[in-house]
């Protein structure tokens, strides 16, 4: 039956598969934005979803996803209100734009009071972990919804009031808190740089790795000054197999996995993350809901992102290595019928016609004799076991033949002589 085209190319596909599995070939290095940016950055014009504020009642913070909709626990961003008189919605869709894009009337169209609240969002949470921001401000066991309270309050201290006012505070981590923000924004009234979204990649060698040897390069890839990079419980080194500060790897540095101890085939995945915190410049418009678009006459309350401490972009690269090749040079195959294990001292040589000999007797070696088909201790038909070669009829046997074949012809000039002298007695 002829094969055809179909056929012929699932059997292909299905040699390259198993030739891969053998090699334990590495897998092609699979982009996954986790802990906080599972749907990448967000750009002017994106529709984004806001999800329920959390927090003290009377002030809070909003989950932002980029995705248009909830993917997740953990949203791409948070945000801050900037405009206290205004309605808030949540559950609904809005849209991103720059700080020029804002459709209120209060002090946030002043750019002074926008880097103001930027330096705010810097320095607050969740820019800033809550232990980070104790450690900042020297203060302890800060609660969540506390630091949420300051970082809302000095936001709206620039955008609502431009003065300093006796907010209702719900504790005196929340007030400590709020000045440390405040007096930093205004010793700092320049303005802040946004950092980008970070970014994370990592690509891996060319040839399958084995156990056994340092296996690499694997070439990690951020926008950031340093990722962090782990691979289960494999050691990260250099190329000369010296541990590196995975925590610490930087830009285009070149990683290795290190499988010396490694005896059996595994696999493990290399991830690499890199944060980038703080505001993005971007604000969310949010319409009214008999509103397809929210407009300057009407708009419920904007929004202002920032990203927090733990938002990481991820990228994971699955990794297989094929087991510690093992041979001995030393060791030859052989085929034998006689028992295995070392002969007993002082019982027979095996027959020639089972094992090999280690080396070819030269002519004239005692306790050498010649077979009936071959050299003197191989096997019948000229063969070594094992090896398939056929071996030329030279060596001992060459001087036996002739010596009978000599041997002969004596012995029938011999009997020619006698022959001929009875012919000529009885002649």
């Amino acid at each position: 039956m002829a094969t055809t085209p179909r056929r012929t190319s699932r059997r292909l596909a299905s040699w390259l598969g198993a030739a891969l599995l053998a090699l334990g070939a590495v897998a092609a290095p699979t982009a996954a934005l986790a802990a906080g940016t599972p749907g990448g950055p967000a750009t002017t014009g994106d529709s984004v979803y806001v999800g329920n504020r959390v927090g003290y009642s009377g002030t809070g913070i909003f989950p932002v996803w980029f995705a248009g909709a909830p993917t997740g626990d953990t949203p791409d961003a948070w945000a801050y209100c900037v405009e206290h008189d205004v309605d808030a919605r949540n559950d609904v869709t809005g849209t991103i734009g720059n700080l020029n894009a804002f459709l209120g009337i209060n002090y946030f169209t002043n750019p002074a009071v926008q880097n103001s609240v930027q330096w705010v969002l810097t320095h607050g949470f969740p820019t800033l972990s809550l232990t980070d921001l104790e450690k900042a401000v020297g203060i302890s066991n800060l609660a969540k919804n506390d630091a949420i309270e300051a970082t809302q309050y000095a936001i709206w201290r620039y955008t609502d009031l431009n003065f300093d006012a006796s907010w209702r505070w719900e504790t005196p981590n929340s007030e400590a808190v709020y000045w440390y923000l405040v007096n930093g924004a205004n010793a700092h009234p320049g303005p802040v740089e946004v950092a980008a979204p970070a970014t994370a990649s990592i690509t891996g060698p060319s040839a399958s790795p084995r156990a056994g040897t340092i296996a690499g390069p694997f070439v990690v890839r951020t926008n950031q000054a340093t990722a962090r990079v782990s691979a289960g419980e494999i050691q990260l080194t250099d190329a000369a197999g010296v541990a590196i500060d995975a925590a610490n790897v930087r830009d285009n540095q070149a990683v290795y996995l290190d499988l010396r101890e490694r005896k059996t085939a595994g696999t493990t995945d290399v991830t690499v993350s890199a944060t980038a915190s703080g505001p993005t410049g971007q604000i969310v418009s949010v319409p009214l809901p008999e509103n397809s678009v929210p407009t300057a006459e009407e708009h419920a309350q904007t929004i202002i992102l920032t990203r927090a401490s733990d938002s990481a972009s991820t990228a994971n690269l699955a990794v297989s290595w094929s087991a510690v090749k093992v041979t001995d040079p030393t060791v030859a195959p052989t085929e034998s019928s006689s028992p295995s294990g070392p002969p007993t001292p002082g019982s027979p040589s095996p027959s020639p016609t089972n094992t090999a000999p280690s080396h070819t007797p030269s002519p004239g070696t005692p306790g050498s004799t010649p077979n009936e088909s071959g050299a003197p201790g191989t096997p019948e038909g000229g063969q070594t076991p094992g090896t398939g070669i056929e071996l030329p009829h030279t060596g001992a046997s060459a001087p036996g033949i002739v010596a009978g074949i000599a041997a002969l012809l004596l012995l029938l000039g011999a009997a020619g002589a006698l022959t001929r002298r009875r012919t000529q007695r009885n002649g």
